[in-house]
């Protein structure tokens, strides 16, 4: 993580609109492709960049800025994938 990344991490840990406006703005693009990589259905990755950026921003004042942020927001939209993937699969019949 780059020192500018840092300090706007730590800007979003004091509640900085602002700053994580910059986060979105910068990783939702590498989350996004991912997501569709995943789900093959545009609306449902466009949901899943949603709930990546709704659960980062809720649990960023855990975050550890000593760790690398794009890796952090790569884990997450791959569990956000795979628990929607599954979900629709379920209420789809798609599982046994």
């Amino acid at each position: 993580m780059t020192e500018t990344e840092k300090h706007i991490i730590l800007r979003c840990k004091d509640g900085d609109k602002t700053a994580f406006r910059w986060v979105v703005q910068t990783y939702q693009r590498m989350v996004f492709s991912l997501a569709l990589k995943m789900m093959a259905d545009e609306e449902e990755a466009k949901d899943v960049v949603q709930e990546t950026f709704i659960h980062a921003w809720l649990g960023i004042g855990d975050y550890d800025v000593e760790r690398p942020y794009r890796t952090n927001r790569r884990c997450s939209a791959l569990r956000r994938a795979t628990t929607t993937s599954r979900r629709w699969k379920t209420r789809n019949g798609c599982l046994s």
